[in-house]
């Protein structure tokens, strides 16, 4: 309702929500779900509408009945209602084994190496013997002990799921240091190593012509990259398919859905939606236009 044509109007909130509607069902969201569950609130972030209290100027608005994942049923009227009735926060997985992606490497006077990141599933603590990801190899090891833990500049005896941290790593080599977008994980873990290809449901958005085999966008998961090349496109589902599954058709246009084999052209880590979710989801760029989002459902491991 920011823009200066809309006016707080009920007509150009019908046509932003059909066209969000029509938007979540083409790639893939169900009808039914959308139409209980996902409230399309009417909001002015400059001006404070309907994110705190229900505003004024839009008397038309009445709120909407949604149900949360839980079958409760809830009235929302504002953003702020949406998080605290109808959200509900995901399980946390402290005890699977840790992921962490490092998204930042310091030196810092009178502490020594410093690393952020966040931690994706289980649980990091001083003490912890851990490797950096891809950068680690067996002939070139990238291995340190967690000495500190640090939360908002205050020291943690541990931290989980979804904490940002910065953390004092001390032992490494300094001839071969971790880097942004390595993914920490503990010593004893060799569950997880770069990959030779992956497979990753996605969905294709406005690129312009075909992507063959061959093609080759640049592929982020968290702070890692890597330039990904179109090994097999399994099936695809679109416009051009009548909304029916195609078996291994040779290009890609633009939104449809696609489950495809990709093979990374430098060291990358990532792991299947079942193993670690943060870790599945990728983002594909074609310069800087992103022409591809999934998730990835399976991979083949370096040995």
């Amino acid at each position: 309702m920011d823009c200066d044509t809309a006016g707080y109007k009920e007509e150009r909130y019908k046509e932003i929500a059909d066209e969000m509607n029509h938007t979540l069902t083409k790639v893939g969201w169900k009808a039914a779900f959308i139409q209980e569950s996902v409230p399309i609130i009417p909001i002015s972030g400059w001006m404070g509408d309907n994110l705190i209290k229900k505003s004024e100027k839009m008397t038309w608005w009445k709120g909407k009945d949604v149900k949360n994942l839980a079958g409760q049923t809830v009235h929302v009227d504002t953003l702020l209602h949406a998080l605290n009735d109808m959200a509900v926060v995901p399980e946390r997985k402290t005890d699977a084994a840790m992921r962490l992606p490092i998204s930042g490497a310091y030196k810092i006077k009178g502490v020594g190496d410093v690393l952020a990141g966040r931690v994706e599933q289980g649980e990091v603590k001083p003490g912890d013997e851990v490797v950096f990801m891809p950068t680690h190899t067996p002939a070139n090891p990238c291995v340190g002990k967690v000495f500190t833990v640090e939360m908002h500049h205050k020291r943690v005896d541990k931290a989980g799921p979804g904490d940002n941290v910065g953390m004092n790593i001390k032992g490494l080599d300094k001839g071969n240091m971790p880097r942004t977008g390595d993914v920490m994980i503990l010593k004893s873990d060799n569950t997880l190593r770069p990959v030779t290809d992956f497979t990753a449901q996605i969905q294709t958005l406005d690129i312009p012509g075909e992507n063959k085999i061959g093609y080759s966008p640049i592929g982020f998961v968290r702070c890692g990259r890597s330039a990904c090349r179109v090994q097999k496109i399994n099936w695809k589902v679109g416009k051009e398919t009548g909304g029916k599954k195609m078996e291994e058709p040779h290009a890609l246009k633009a939104n449809e859905m696609a489950e495809v084999v990709f093979a990374p052209c430098q060291p990358l880590i990532v792991d299947s939606f079942k193993n670690c979710e943060g870790l599945s989801r990728i983002a594909f760029l074609d310069g800087n236009t992103a022409v591809m989002l999934g998730k990835v459902v399976s991979t083949n491991m370096k040995q």
